[in-house]
């Protein structure tokens, strides 16, 4: 019995899959490296959760997440092609395939995709779809719409252009997105401006700053009053173009915001070439063109950073695929054991209870036999009694017809 618990418990003990605890504490640590703009470490960590639960093991939508978050923080270091590869996966998955809302925030994505891609068709087809998956009042479908005239600005077709973004305003002032309104007004400034509807142009920008100062967002009304100033620039009112880019630039440089100050620097030179101060207006370029040129460094030092990081993580993807092989030909190893152990399980039992069958006919036997003898003992007693019995009463014959037949001759002689 002893042996039987020992085998039965170590077959028990193989049968229990070990997971690990830390899938979360991965996503945790990728999400924070993604807020410190450390896109390369956050891939590796979300990598790590992956390794940890192989994508067929992941179904629940709150850890296909991490297909999602891949896709994100490959999109925000420029490799938009692997982003799209992480995205096609996720929205194969079945338990996202029947859910629209997942599904249109990924079709959204993939658009954006596409459009850094330059593949303005193939983004148009995904911004479509995901129109298709979400309700036309709803947030989802009205970025879209804005993603789509942002497009067909690129196209020339203005008209069309302005059609979606009003769509895409509609639902952002009904549901008060501000990040949205801003946008979508400043977009339609654009293309207003560019049809010389210059009042049209000035009142979507002032209803931007309106609404940018109402929400205290610093970043966003700097963004603003540089397009005012472009705009002041383009109608010949340079001292408003002025002020606001003087503005601009103090708040940029107290920000460290080195695009707002390039971009300052550029209408800088340009609104001091229209009023003819061409020394001014050379030297914002030449200050334009230094910041360019360190902003370009610094870049193609984290570009070169980021080609080492993808390296290092090719490498160790390669080593993921060696050891996830060494790891399959170590399950199939302990498949085989769990297979083997069961069969001397099965061969056990069978045996055991062979035994049993075996030792209890054999008790039968025994017992029937030894009821055998004793009959037979019983038998042979009798016989021998009987003999005796046969051979007393033969005794007892022979006296008597002997008696008789002397006594007669005896008499007859007499």
């Amino acid at each position: 019995m002893k042996l039987f618990f020992v085998v039965v418990s170590f077959a028990l003990f193989i049968q229990i899959p070990i997971y690990s605890q830390t899938f979360e504490e991965y996503i945790d640590k990728g999400d924070s490296c993604v807020d410190k703009q450390a896109y390369s470490s956050a891939i590796a960590m979300y990598y790590k959760a992956l390794d940890l639960k192989n994508e067929t093991q992941i179904h629940d939508e709150d850890q296909l997440e991490v297909l999602v978050k891949i896709a994100d923080a490959y999109s925000k270091e420029g490799n938009y092609r692997t982003s799209q590869d992480f995205l096609m996966k996720y929205v194969q998955k079945k338990s996202i395939s029947k859910n629209s809302a997942l599904l249109a925030d990924a079709y959204n994505k993939i658009g954006i995709n596409f459009d850094y891609l330059n593949d303005f068709d193939q983004a148009l087809e995904y911004y479509y779809k995901c129109i298709e998956h979400t309700d036309s009042s709803s947030i989802k479908s009205a970025k879209a719409h804005n993603n789509i005239a942002n497009i067909l600005i690129e196209k020339g077709k203005y008209q069309l252009s302005k059609s979606n973004y009003l769509k895409a305003l509609k639902v952002f002032e009904k549901e008060n997105y501000f990040s949205g309104r801003i946008a979508v007004y400043m977009n339609l400034s654009e293309i207003e401006l560019k049809s010389n509807k210059v009042e049209t142009a000035l009142y979507y920008l002032e209803n931007a700053e309106d609404l940018a100062l109402s929400q205290k967002d610093t970043l966003e009304l700097v963004s603003i009053r540089i397009a005012l100033a472009q705009f002041f620039t383009h109608i010949t009112d340079y001292d408003q173009a002025e002020e606001n880019l003087n503005w601009c630039l103090l708040i940029a440089k107290r920000l460290n915001n080195k695009n707002f100050i390039l971009d300052i620097y550029q209408s800088l030179s340009l609104l001091f070439k229209k009023k003819h101060n061409f020394e001014i207006s050379y030297n914002y370029l030449v200050l334009f063109h230094e910041l360019s040129d360190s902003i370009n460094r610094v870049n193609a030092n984290k570009a070169y950073a980021q080609l080492e990081r993808k390296y290092q993580l090719s490498e160790n993807e390669k080593e993921n695929i060696i050891l996830k092989s060494q790891q399959d030909i170590i399950e199939t190893q302990v498949r085989t054991q769990r297979l083997f152990i069961w069969v001397l399980l099965i061969l056990f039992f069978v045996s055991i209870l062979f035994i049993i069958l075996f030792y209890s006919q054999r008790l039968k036997t025994n017992k029937s036999k030894k009821a055998l003898e004793v009959q037979n003992k019983k038998i042979k007693k009798s016989e021998t009694q009987l003999r005796d019995l046969n051979h007393q009463y033969e005794k007892l014959i022979e006296h008597y017809e002997g008696g008789s037949s002397s006594k007669r001759e005896t008499l007859e002689l007499t």
